[in-house]
Protein backbone atom coordinates (compact mmCIF):
# COMPACT_ATOMS: atom_id res chain seq x y z
CA UNK A 1 0.00 0.00 0.00
CA UNK A 2 2.93 2.22 0.69
CA UNK A 3 4.60 1.97 -2.75
CA UNK A 4 1.32 2.91 -4.33
CA UNK A 5 -0.02 6.07 -2.07
CA UNK A 6 0.55 8.12 -5.15
CA UNK A 7 -1.92 6.51 -6.94
CA UNK A 8 -4.50 5.42 -4.73
CA UNK A 9 -7.86 7.01 -4.52
CA UNK A 10 -10.34 3.89 -2.36
CA UNK A 11 -8.60 2.77 0.72
CA UNK A 12 -10.74 0.08 3.23
CA UNK A 13 -9.04 -0.79 6.05
CA UNK A 14 -9.61 -3.30 8.96
CA UNK A 15 -7.41 -3.48 11.62
CA UNK A 16 -6.56 -5.33 14.92
CA UNK A 17 -4.00 -3.57 16.63
CA UNK A 18 -3.67 1.07 16.30
CA UNK A 19 0.34 0.27 16.30
CA UNK A 20 0.17 -1.56 12.89
CA UNK A 21 -2.26 1.44 11.44
CA UNK A 22 0.87 3.45 11.53
CA UNK A 23 2.49 1.34 8.38
CA UNK A 24 -0.23 3.44 6.76
CA UNK A 25 0.98 6.71 7.50
CA UNK A 26 4.92 6.53 8.02
CA UNK A 27 7.37 4.20 6.12
CA UNK A 28 9.68 1.93 7.32
CA UNK A 29 12.16 4.60 7.76
CA UNK A 30 9.73 6.52 9.63
CA UNK A 31 8.93 9.18 6.67
CA UNK A 32 5.43 10.14 6.95
CA UNK A 33 3.25 9.28 3.98
CA UNK A 34 0.79 10.89 1.80
CA UNK A 35 -2.37 10.13 -0.51
CA UNK A 36 -2.34 13.19 -2.63
CA UNK A 37 -5.38 11.13 -4.84
CA UNK A 38 -7.44 9.27 -2.33
CA UNK A 39 -11.12 10.22 -1.95
CA UNK A 40 -12.61 7.62 -0.07
CA UNK A 41 -10.68 6.48 3.32
CA UNK A 42 -12.96 3.55 5.24
CA UNK A 43 -11.31 2.76 8.31
CA UNK A 44 -12.41 0.14 10.91
CA UNK A 45 -11.00 -0.70 14.39
CA UNK A 46 -11.60 -3.84 15.54
CA UNK A 47 -10.29 -4.55 18.83
CA UNK A 48 -10.02 -3.22 22.70
CA UNK A 49 -9.79 0.84 22.93
CA UNK A 50 -6.24 1.53 24.37
CA UNK A 51 -5.82 4.69 25.26
CA UNK A 52 -2.24 4.36 26.05
CA UNK A 53 -1.07 3.03 22.54
CA UNK A 54 -2.35 5.93 20.47
CA UNK A 55 -0.22 7.55 16.70
CA UNK A 56 1.32 10.57 16.59
CA UNK A 57 2.02 11.50 12.80
CA UNK A 58 4.00 14.80 12.12
CA UNK A 59 1.48 17.81 13.04
CA UNK A 60 2.85 19.36 9.50
CA UNK A 61 1.47 16.83 7.47
CA UNK A 62 -2.02 16.21 5.77
CA UNK A 63 -2.09 12.68 4.61
CA UNK A 64 -5.54 13.01 2.91
CA UNK A 65 -5.64 16.28 1.23
CA UNK A 66 -8.32 15.52 -1.40
CA UNK A 67 -10.55 13.42 0.65
CA UNK A 68 -14.23 13.29 0.02
CA UNK A 69 -15.78 10.00 2.11
CA UNK A 70 -14.50 9.58 5.04
CA UNK A 71 -15.75 6.28 6.90
CA UNK A 72 -14.86 5.74 10.69
CA UNK A 73 -15.94 2.77 12.55
CA UNK A 74 -14.79 1.98 16.30
CA UNK A 75 -12.26 3.43 18.14
CA UNK A 76 -9.85 7.04 17.35
CA UNK A 77 -6.29 5.80 17.33
CA UNK A 78 -4.29 9.31 16.23
CA UNK A 79 -3.27 11.76 19.09
CA UNK A 80 -4.31 14.30 17.23
CA UNK A 81 -6.20 15.36 14.27
CA UNK A 82 -4.32 13.60 11.52
CA UNK A 83 -7.34 12.27 9.21
CA UNK A 84 -8.92 16.03 9.33
CA UNK A 85 -5.87 17.76 8.27
CA UNK A 86 -6.13 19.63 4.70
CA UNK A 87 -9.65 18.63 3.95
CA UNK A 88 -11.94 21.02 5.42
CA UNK A 89 -12.80 22.48 1.96
CA UNK A 90 -12.60 18.67 0.06
CA UNK A 91 -14.76 16.40 2.56
CA UNK A 92 -18.39 15.55 1.40
CA UNK A 93 -19.07 12.51 3.84
CA UNK A 94 -18.48 12.41 7.15
CA UNK A 95 -19.62 9.31 8.90
CA UNK A 96 -17.73 8.94 12.12
CA UNK A 97 -17.98 7.13 16.00
CA UNK A 98 -17.34 9.89 18.65
CA UNK A 99 -16.63 9.60 22.62
CA UNK A 100 -15.59 12.37 24.72
CA UNK A 101 -11.95 11.98 23.92
CA UNK A 102 -12.07 12.15 20.17
CA UNK A 103 -14.34 15.02 21.04
CA UNK A 104 -11.78 17.01 23.10
CA UNK A 105 -9.12 16.41 20.53
CA UNK A 106 -11.55 17.82 17.85
CA UNK A 107 -12.02 21.10 20.21
CA UNK A 108 -8.29 21.40 21.12
CA UNK A 109 -7.40 21.41 17.31
CA UNK A 110 -10.02 23.69 16.21
CA UNK A 111 -10.91 20.92 13.68
CA UNK A 112 -15.13 22.02 12.88
CA UNK A 113 -14.33 26.04 13.24
CA UNK A 114 -16.66 28.41 11.84
CA UNK A 115 -16.24 28.13 7.52
CA UNK A 116 -14.94 25.00 7.70
CA UNK A 117 -16.72 21.29 6.47
CA UNK A 118 -19.02 23.64 4.10
CA UNK A 119 -19.81 20.58 1.47
CA UNK A 120 -20.30 18.08 3.92
CA UNK A 121 -23.34 16.24 2.40
CA UNK A 122 -23.77 13.46 4.58
CA UNK A 123 -23.12 13.88 8.21
CA UNK A 124 -23.40 10.77 10.57
CA UNK A 125 -21.97 10.80 13.86
CA UNK A 126 -22.49 8.14 16.93
CA UNK A 127 -21.71 8.58 20.36
CA UNK A 128 -19.39 6.13 21.92
CA UNK A 129 -18.57 5.59 25.33
CA UNK A 130 -15.06 3.92 25.64
CA UNK A 131 -14.14 5.49 29.33
CA UNK A 132 -16.31 5.67 31.65
CA UNK A 133 -14.41 8.60 33.56
CA UNK A 134 -14.88 10.67 30.53
CA UNK A 135 -18.17 11.83 29.32
CA UNK A 136 -19.66 14.39 27.50
CA UNK A 137 -22.07 17.08 29.19
CA UNK A 138 -25.30 17.72 28.93
CA UNK A 139 -25.93 18.52 25.43
CA UNK A 140 -22.84 18.78 24.34
CA UNK A 141 -22.69 16.09 21.28
CA UNK A 142 -26.02 17.36 20.56
CA UNK A 143 -24.65 20.93 20.12
CA UNK A 144 -21.83 19.89 17.94
CA UNK A 145 -23.43 17.53 15.52
CA UNK A 146 -26.19 20.04 14.87
CA UNK A 147 -22.69 22.44 14.04
CA UNK A 148 -22.12 20.20 11.30
CA UNK A 149 -25.14 20.77 9.49
CA UNK A 150 -24.36 23.09 6.25
CA UNK A 151 -25.71 24.76 3.39
CA UNK A 152 -25.64 21.76 1.28
CA UNK A 153 -26.24 18.75 4.32
CA UNK A 154 -28.97 16.55 3.01
CA UNK A 155 -28.30 13.49 5.19
CA UNK A 156 -28.31 14.11 8.70
CA UNK A 157 -27.76 10.86 11.23
CA UNK A 158 -27.00 11.01 14.74
CA UNK A 159 -27.34 9.13 18.16
CA UNK A 160 -30.76 10.63 19.52
CA UNK A 161 -30.40 9.75 23.04
CA UNK A 162 -32.15 13.16 24.16
CA UNK A 163 -34.18 14.56 21.36
CA UNK A 164 -34.94 17.10 23.27
CA UNK A 165 -31.69 18.65 23.23
CA UNK A 166 -31.37 18.29 20.03
CA UNK A 167 -34.70 19.78 19.20
CA UNK A 168 -33.34 22.80 21.07
CA UNK A 169 -30.28 23.21 18.88
CA UNK A 170 -31.77 22.37 15.58
CA UNK A 171 -34.38 25.11 16.10
CA UNK A 172 -31.32 27.71 15.68
CA UNK A 173 -29.66 25.62 13.07
CA UNK A 174 -29.60 28.13 9.82
CA UNK A 175 -28.95 25.19 7.59
CA UNK A 176 -32.47 22.86 8.78
CA UNK A 177 -34.02 23.02 6.10
CA UNK A 178 -31.27 21.64 3.36
CA UNK A 179 -31.63 18.68 5.60
CA UNK A 180 -33.59 15.86 3.46
CA UNK A 181 -33.02 12.72 5.32
CA UNK A 182 -33.09 12.43 9.21
CA UNK A 183 -31.50 9.31 10.92
CA UNK A 184 -32.24 8.73 14.48
CA UNK A 185 -30.21 5.93 15.94
CA UNK A 186 -31.02 4.64 18.94
CA UNK A 187 -33.61 7.15 19.39
CA UNK A 188 -36.20 6.16 22.40
CA UNK A 189 -38.89 9.18 22.76
CA UNK A 190 -42.40 10.07 22.43
CA UNK A 191 -44.74 11.22 20.22
CA UNK A 192 -44.50 14.93 20.74
CA UNK A 193 -40.37 14.65 20.83
CA UNK A 194 -40.67 12.50 17.39
CA UNK A 195 -42.90 14.89 15.31
CA UNK A 196 -41.53 18.04 16.91
CA UNK A 197 -37.76 17.42 14.95
CA UNK A 198 -39.38 16.47 12.79
CA UNK A 199 -41.89 20.13 11.92
CA UNK A 200 -38.73 21.57 12.01
CA UNK A 201 -37.27 20.38 8.72
CA UNK A 202 -39.21 21.19 6.20
CA UNK A 203 -37.96 19.79 3.42
CA UNK A 204 -37.34 16.28 4.76
CA UNK A 205 -38.34 12.86 3.16
CA UNK A 206 -37.20 10.00 4.58
CA UNK A 207 -36.89 9.39 8.51
CA UNK A 208 -34.85 6.60 9.59
CA UNK A 209 -34.32 4.87 12.91
CA UNK A 210 -32.13 2.37 14.12
CA UNK A 211 -32.90 -1.07 15.32
CA UNK A 212 -34.55 -1.31 18.90
CA UNK A 213 -36.48 1.87 18.58
CA UNK A 214 -39.79 2.59 20.22
CA UNK A 215 -41.77 5.66 20.17
CA UNK A 216 -43.87 5.30 23.26
CA UNK A 217 -47.14 4.60 22.94
CA UNK A 218 -49.60 7.82 23.60
CA UNK A 219 -53.05 8.00 24.79
CA UNK A 220 -56.04 8.27 22.40
CA UNK A 221 -56.79 11.84 23.94
CA UNK A 222 -53.43 12.92 23.75
CA UNK A 223 -52.58 11.22 20.45
CA UNK A 224 -55.94 13.01 18.57
CA UNK A 225 -55.49 16.07 20.72
CA UNK A 226 -51.82 16.64 18.90
CA UNK A 227 -52.96 15.89 15.60
CA UNK A 228 -55.53 18.61 16.03
CA UNK A 229 -53.02 20.89 16.91
CA UNK A 230 -50.88 20.49 14.06
CA UNK A 231 -53.77 20.35 11.71
CA UNK A 232 -54.53 23.80 13.33
CA UNK A 233 -51.74 25.51 13.27
CA UNK A 234 -50.81 24.11 9.60
CA UNK A 235 -47.07 23.23 10.21
CA UNK A 236 -47.39 20.00 8.44
CA UNK A 237 -50.06 21.12 5.54
CA UNK A 238 -46.33 21.27 3.28
CA UNK A 239 -44.39 18.91 4.66
CA UNK A 240 -42.67 16.66 2.31
CA UNK A 241 -42.02 13.91 4.38
CA UNK A 242 -42.17 10.51 2.48
CA UNK A 243 -41.11 7.49 4.33
CA UNK A 244 -40.26 6.33 7.57
CA UNK A 245 -37.77 3.49 7.53
CA UNK A 246 -38.48 2.01 11.23
CA UNK A 247 -36.00 -0.60 13.02
CA UNK A 248 -37.46 -2.49 15.06
CA UNK A 249 -36.00 -5.75 17.37
CA UNK A 250 -39.34 -7.58 17.07
CA UNK A 251 -41.70 -6.76 14.89
CA UNK A 252 -44.74 -7.31 17.06
CA UNK A 253 -43.29 -3.62 17.94
CA UNK A 254 -45.06 -2.49 15.35
CA UNK A 255 -47.99 -2.05 17.76
CA UNK A 256 -45.48 1.12 19.44
CA UNK A 257 -44.11 3.03 16.42
CA UNK A 258 -47.79 2.40 14.23
CA UNK A 259 -49.74 5.44 16.45
CA UNK A 260 -46.69 7.32 15.21
CA UNK A 261 -46.89 6.86 11.83
CA UNK A 262 -50.60 7.22 11.62
CA UNK A 263 -50.13 10.80 12.86
CA UNK A 264 -47.41 11.19 10.21
CA UNK A 265 -49.72 9.56 7.48
CA UNK A 266 -52.50 11.92 8.67
CA UNK A 267 -50.38 14.94 8.42
CA UNK A 268 -48.36 14.11 5.41
CA UNK A 269 -49.31 13.62 1.68
CA UNK A 270 -47.68 10.57 0.37
CA UNK A 271 -46.54 9.32 3.59
CA UNK A 272 -45.50 5.22 3.95
CA UNK A 273 -44.17 3.18 6.62
CA UNK A 274 -41.55 0.94 6.48
CA UNK A 275 -39.34 -2.34 8.17
CA UNK A 276 -37.16 -2.95 5.51
CA UNK A 277 -35.53 -5.26 7.75
CA UNK A 278 -38.59 -7.56 8.01
CA UNK A 279 -40.41 -9.38 4.76
CA UNK A 280 -42.89 -7.35 3.50
CA UNK A 281 -45.76 -9.88 3.97
CA UNK A 282 -44.51 -10.56 8.28
CA UNK A 283 -45.04 -6.50 7.98
CA UNK A 284 -48.29 -6.70 6.76
CA UNK A 285 -49.86 -9.38 8.71
CA UNK A 286 -48.33 -7.41 11.70
CA UNK A 287 -50.20 -4.32 11.48
CA UNK A 288 -53.47 -6.30 10.20
CA UNK A 289 -53.45 -7.88 13.44
CA UNK A 290 -52.70 -4.66 15.25
CA UNK A 291 -55.88 -3.36 13.61
CA UNK A 292 -58.13 -6.61 14.28
CA UNK A 293 -57.56 -6.05 17.88
CA UNK A 294 -58.50 -2.62 17.76
CA UNK A 295 -55.48 -0.91 18.58
CA UNK A 296 -54.78 1.28 15.37
CA UNK A 297 -58.44 2.10 15.19
CA UNK A 298 -58.27 3.78 18.50
CA UNK A 299 -55.82 6.54 16.94
CA UNK A 300 -57.01 7.34 13.48
CA UNK A 301 -59.21 6.36 10.24
CA UNK A 302 -56.61 5.20 7.86
CA UNK A 303 -54.90 2.62 8.91
CA UNK A 304 -54.67 1.02 5.56
CA UNK A 305 -51.78 3.55 4.30
CA UNK A 306 -49.57 1.66 6.73
CA UNK A 307 -49.88 -1.30 4.32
Amino acid sequence: MQRSAATLESIEYHESHSIKTRSLFMDNENRPIVYPRLKKFHYIYGCEPDDTKKLRVDQAIAPFPVLKHLIWEGFYVFEDDTIFRGNSNTLEYLNIGIDASLFEILKKHRVFGPGTYLNLQHVSLWKLHYNEGVAFAHGEFERFAVSLIGPVTKYFGITAENLSYLTSFMSKSPCRESIQALDLISFMGTLDELLGIVRLLPNLTKLFSSPGTIACEPSTVEFRKFVDGCYKDGCFAKHRLQRWDVGLQYLDDIKFIAPTALALAALCPNFALVCSQYNIEEYKNKVKEAVACGRLNDYIEGTKRLL
